[in-house]
């Protein structure tokens, strides 16, 4: 994931980057997307994170924040995430993934691995 950052950001990585999902891997990718001082925003509780603290974070004086809450001003935070989408700067469809409550398991298994960052579980009123 993180080289993947680094290759479209022309191999410097980014400013910021905000994890999620609370699973391991996801958070330690957000670490290494960054460039030199970037922040990591972890908005989940991960249960353990294993990373080598000098490499990763002292070496490009990195920071990681975590996130409770929002850290935000709803009233303010909310209409600029809505502008950003209308440019194209925040395309928060990438973000989710809709499953119905027959598979739920598979939402599950998709956010331990990391590959669904906010799985979303619809219920069929009719159902």
């Amino acid at each position: 994931m993180a080289d993947a950052v680094k290759q479209v950001t022309n191999g410097y990585g980014a400013k910021y980057t905000l994890d999620t999902t609370a699973v391991s891997m996801v958070s330690l990718a957000a670490v290494k997307s960054l460039d030199i001082m970037g922040t990591a925003g972890l908005v989940g509780a991960t249960q353990e994170l294993k990373m080598n603290f000098t490499a990763d974070m002292l070496a490009d004086n990195r920071r990681l924040m975590a996130i409770t809450q929002g850290d935000s001003v709803p009233q303010l935070f909310l209409p600029q995430l809505i502008e950003a989408h209308k440019k194209g700067q925040f395309p928060f469809e990438k973000l989710v993934k809709f499953y119905s409550l027959a598979d739920i398991n598979q939402a599950m298994a998709e956010s331990l691995d990391g590959s669904v960052i906010k799985p979303i579980i619809t219920i069929d009123e009719n159902a």
